[in-house]
This record gives C-alpha cells, sequence and structure tokens, in this order.
C-alpha cells in the first residue's frame, strides 16, 4: 500500500483498569483504553492519498479505543479454574500504525469496529483451553466483515 504511511504518528494512550475482588476468589476486571494520533491531519493525509479525498466517501480518523470486562479468576493456575470476558473495539484508519495491531481481529490493520468474546477453563495445573470469538467490520469504505474463532490449549511450566 503506497500511501499506508501518509499520516505522521504521535500517539497519546490513556488506560484504566478497575478490579473488583468482591467475590474472591473471583474477580470483575473493566478496561478502557483510548489513543489518539495526536499528528493526525485530516487535510494533510486527503492531500497525500486519493483514499482520504471526500470525492472517495472514503472518511480518515486518528481515534482507537477498546472497552472489556473480564469476570473469573485473574490467572488461572489450579484445575477448575475459569475466566470470561466480552469487548468492543474501534480502531479508525490513522489512529496506530497498523502494522502494531491485533493481527487477529479483522486480521490485522486498522478501519475496524466489533465485538469479541471469549473464556478459558483449566483442565489440569498450569494447562488451560481458551476459546474467542471475534467480529469485525470496516469503519470506512466498502463493507468488509471479517468473523475469527481460536480455540487454543496452553501449558505452562
Amino acid at each position: 500500500n503506497v500511501w499506508a504511511l501518509a499520516s505522521e504518528y504521535q500517539i497519546a494512550n490513556l488506560t484504566l483498569v478497575a478490579d473488583f475482588a468482591d467475590y474472591f476468589p473471583v474477580h470483575i476486571i473493566g478496561s478502557l483504553d483510548m489513543a489518539r494520533n495526536l499528528a493526525f491531519d485530516d487535510a494533510e493525509v486527503s492531500a497525500r492519498a486519493p483514499v482520504g479525498n471526500p470525492a472517495s466517501g472514503y472518511e480518515l480518523g486518528g481515534d482507537a479505543y477498546q472497552m472489556k470486562l473480564t469476570i473469573g479468576y485473574p490467572k488461572l493456575v489450579e484445575q477448575d479454574e475459569w475466566q470470561a470476558f466480552i469487548g468492543y473495539r474501534y480502531v479508525e484508519t490513522d489512529a496506530v500504525l497498523d502494522a502494531f495491531t491485533d493481527s487477529d481481529f479483522h486480521l490485522g490493520g486498522t478501519n475496524a469496529k466489533g465485538f469479541m468474546i471469549g473464556g478459558q477453563y483449566a483442565i489440569y495445573k498450569n494447562t488451560w483451553v481458551a476459546a474467542r470469538w471475534m467480529s469485525a467490520d470496516e469503519i470506512t469504505g466498502l463493507p468488509l466483515a471479517i468473523d475469527v474463532f481460536q480455540l487454543d490449549l496452553n501449558a505452562k511450566f
């Protein structure tokens, strides 16, 4: 992509996490992660790249956020410990450098929004199975929806 780095990048990032252990050993963890590209200039990028000009119908943006709610054990160590989560992610076209985004959500890159849901269950000490489903859509441009389901078996030793 010739225009991939049309924007400058100066990222401001804020992460907030609240961990409620009132139901110990089960925790309720809420997190919010926001990023803004302070160097993003819509007019400058639109002048460099054909997809950003108003006639293209492709809107550029420099903001991103992710919200996530996790319920369960903070770490899966012992058998029968578990964790479940649900979240939402929104990443505009020039919010962050697309080479460093999660390659599983929307199969990587920016210009994506969508939900994720998943869980983990410890089947033995230091061994757990994890599953997650991510459903993402393009924010702007031609419609593109990508759903990803992952099933993992993890062991720590």
